[in-house]
């Protein structure tokens, strides 16, 4: 089976203070972390969510706009179902560089017709900024962004869920403060 890849960076950073896709970690920008994980699982159709262009053209992959602006996560994932030429869509943030590549392909495999999302869980945290999505989604995440409701949890709760227990708690670490940052640059140096 196949999927899609849609890459977030639409987020606005704000608790990094900088764009979190192009912070290094290891002399290497996190995207490109990301990147090299998407890559080795070899999926076929890649491409970046972001309203703003000019920042990700070095990266040489399609980029597709927000379709509801200033939405959050929510918008992102609708922007990715939209967008996505298979009826599976990883949406998947792109601050976790230490997602691994078996993990983005047990998600596709674990697949099915009966649910709507495989949703990873790490400790007790649900992962949606890096779950596998159907195209049945579409409706309700556009049903609640016209309605003003932007939260993730919320949509979640309307469909048909499928949870995948990681047992590694790196791999959905987010980078998204200076401290958080320090926390991944000490476990990397760690790894190599």
């Amino acid at each position: 089976m196949t999927a899609s890849v849609a890459i977030l960076v639409g987020g606005k950073s704000s608790r990094m203070g900088r764009d979190k896709a192009w912070v290094d970690l290891g002399g290497i920008p996190l995207i490109h972390h990301l990147l090299f994980a998407i890559h080795k699982a070899e999926f076929d159709d890649i491409f970046l969510v972001t309203n703003q262009r000019s920042k990700y053209d070095s990266l040489d992959l399609p980029i597709h706009p927000d379709s509801f602006i200033n939405c959050g996560a929510l918008g992102g994932i609708e922007s990715a179902l939209t967008h996505s030429k298979h009826d599976w869509t990883l949406a998947v943030a792109c601050d976790i560089p230490f997602i691994r590549p078996d993990v983005l392909n047990l998600l596709v495999k674990s697949s099915h017709d009966n649910i709507d999302v495989v949703l990873p869980v790490a400790g007790e945290m649900t992962q949606p900024l890096c779950a596998l999505y159907h195209k049945r989604c579409l409706d309700v995440a556009r049903a609640q962004l016209n309605a003003g409701q932007y939260k993730v949890r919320d949509f979640l709760q309307k469909l048909r869920l499928m949870l995948i227990t990681i047992n590694d708690p790196w791999c959905f670490f987010n980078v998204n403060t200076p401290q958080a940052l320090a926390e991944a640059e000490a476990y990397w140096q760690g790894r190599t």
